[in-house]
């Protein structure tokens, strides 16, 4: 019974680290299509991106960055 326990505790910090794992993914290939997307930082920096998929991947890899949607098209 003890291990029946031990196997669950196990099991639960598996899965738990395993889904931590899988919120921090990001997308790492996107398509070419230019479909601009301007972006600022937190520092006021502004940046065109190709496409939203773009965008949004930058923001993952970057999260301090404070990187927000200005608009659609170039900067």
């Amino acid at each position: 019974m003890k291990n029946i326990g031990i196997l669950f505790f196990v099991l639960a910090i598996v899965l738990c680290t395993t889904n931590a794992h899988l919120a921090h993914h990001c997308p790492k290939i996107c398509t070419l299509e230019y479909n601009p997307i301007c972006g600022e930082d937190s520092n006021g920096n502004r940046q065109t991106y190709g496409n939203r998929c773009d965008f949004d991947s930058t923001i993952c890899q970057h999260p301090r960055r404070g990187i927000r949607f200005i608009k659609q098209g170039e900067c």
